[in-house]
Order: C-alpha cells, then structure tokens, then sequence
C-alpha cells in the first residue's frame, strides 16, 4: 500500500489542525491515493482483514477497483460511521473516526498492519 498526500503535511508543518471535513476534500481533490491489492491477496488466503477509514470515498473505491461484491450498513453506536463490507465477510472497511473505533466492533485481532495512517492524524493526536 503506498500513499501520496501532496501537500497535506503542509498542514502540520504551518501547525494547522485538520478537520474531519479537511480530510473529506483531500480524498476529493484526489490528493490522497492509497493502492492496497495486498489487502485482497490476504483475504484471498484465507485472512479476515480489517480497515478504518474517515472519508468515505476510498471505501467505496476500494470495492469497485477490487471488483467485489459489497453491503454498506451504518454502524449501530458511532454516529455518521458506516460498515462496508464484502459479500464474503473477508474485508471490513470500517467508515467512522478512529479514535471512535472500537474492539467491539471488529474483535481481537492476531496481526495488525499499518502503512501510512499516521500521516492523516493531527500531530496533537497521535499520542491517543
């Protein structure tokens, strides 16, 4: 998975916070690509994967560049977040503020893997 977020660091380096709208408009303005076909090969596998993301652009992209099948439904206790999800229950795209994600909802998990996420956080919170 690789990330081009043009000129978002930007915000932080003038100490700007971004807001959730802010980060809405950068997937919009296509200035945040991410490509994950590692994802699909690891549900291929037999691994159930699990995503979360704020904007709800990538995760409806995501299916469609993948070409698979996928039900949206709104997440019961997080208000505006939504589940996608493929038809196959393997891929989970959680659409809901981070900080707002829960172990409930998803479960345990037995490896977490991360590229990039860290960069779409305002530096004053990524110590939560």
């Amino acid at each position: 998975m690789s990330a081009n977020l043009g000129g978002i660091p930007a915000y932080w380096d003038k100490g700007l916070q971004m807001k959730a709208s802010d980060w809405e408009r950068v997937w919009e303005e296509r200035k945040a690509v991410f490509e994950m076909p590692k994802v699909h090969r690891l549900a291929d596998k037999g691994h159930d994967v699990v995503g979360v993301e704020y904007a709800k652009l990538p995760c409806r992209e995501f299916f469609e560049e993948q070409r698979l099948e996928s039900d949206t439904t709104p997440m019961e206790d997080v208000s505006g977040g939504f589940l996608h999800k493929s038809s196959d229950g393997k891929i989970k795209i959680f659409q809901c503020d981070f900080f707002k994600f829960k172990k409930s909802h998803a479960g345990n998990f037995d490896v977490i893997w991360d590229r990039a996420s860290l960069v779409a956080l305002n530096k004053s919170d990524r110590k939560k």
